[in-house]
């Protein structure tokens, strides 16, 4: 009899831990539903140190590249006159507003609905910089269908202003998120399924504005200065969730225009028809910043 009890509370022993090494039955160690979509975290962000300045007066793109916001950008000349800009002075004035001041570099981005698979989540960027923090956010979409690849369209990087030198509806700032040990051949990009992300890669700030906020009336009035400045992230912790009940309740107002709409109009996840995944990975076309040396054009 003895014997028969001493089998019976073995059985019940090993029930009880399969029981617990399952999970059944506890709320503890619960798994992220959807980790592969999941781009929140904490951002330092490290901006390129060239500046590309693209002049279009008509005759084609007249390019500068700066070394630093400072200094003299040369385009050559214009009705017999040169066409010089002071980085400085342009990108100090009240009402231009330059890639690298408009931008911190360190930010948190929260995820809307990040437990749910969809095509495409809504992002909100907060500023985390030492200066800044907690002043000022921005709203905008990663495109999980195109690699997350993410979008902050112009009404939502630069603050509402009106006058001549108002920056271009098509400024923005875009990126993808990269994952960890992902490998570049040649225009592609390949990582395992499952891997990590790890920061930022692609990140560019393009503001444009009226060539004549630049130069003045000697210039035509239909020509176009554009300002590009490349930036990397590399991502330093997950984010708190505590640390955006604001912008939650922004939210939930209705609020967030773009985000919600962009969302909505995707709701497979998943890699485009255009856009074929890797075996075991994924595969996407690495978009260069164009740019190159002052020309200088009669």
């Amino acid at each position: 009899m003895k014997n028969k009890t001493w089998v019976w509370h073995l059985v019940l022993a090993c029930a009880l831990g399969l029981l617990i090494s399952s999970g059944c039955g506890t709320d503890e160690d619960v798994v992220d539903p959807n980790p592969g979509q999941d781009m929140s975290g904490l951002y330092d962000i490290n901006f390129a140190e060239q500046l590309v300045f693209k002049l279009d007066l008509g005759q084609g793109i007249r390019a500068a590249v700066m070394p630093a916001a400072e200094g003299w950008a040369e385009f050559g000349n214009w009705e017999g006159e040169p066409l010089l800009l002071d980085v400085a002075e342009f990108c100090g004035r009240a009402e231009i507003h330059c890639p690298f001041a408009v931008f911190p570099e360190a930010v948190a981005v929260e995820q809307v609905d990040k437990d749910i698979v969809l095509g495409a989540h809504g992002i909100i960027i907060h500023d985390q910089a030492s200066d800044t923090a907690g002043e000022r956010l921005w709203r905008g979409i990663v495109d999980h269908n195109n690699y997350d690849r993410f979008r902050i369209p112009s009404d939502q990087l630069l603050p509402l202003e009106f006058g001549p030198c108002v920056a271009f509806e098509e400024s923005q700032l875009k990126g993808r998120f990269e994952r960890e040990f992902e490998t570049l051949s040649g225009v592609t990009v390949t990582w395992e399924e499952g891997e990590p992300v790890s920061g930022i890669a692609e990140g560019i700030v393009s503001i444009g504005w009226p060539a004549r906020c630049a130069f003045g009336e000697g210039v035509p009035e239909n020509a176009t200065l554009w300002l590009d400045v490349a930036f990397t992230g590399q991502r330093r912790g997950a984010f708190a969730p505590g640390e955006s009940e604001e912008s939650s309740e922004e939210l939930a107002d209705g609020t967030e225009d773009v985000a919600v709409e962009d969302v909505a109009m995707s709701q497979d996840a998943g890699p485009t028809e255009d856009s074929e995944p890797a075996t075991n990975g994924f595969t996407v076309d690495v978009q260069q910043v164009d740019g190159g040396p002052s020309q200088a054009q009669p």
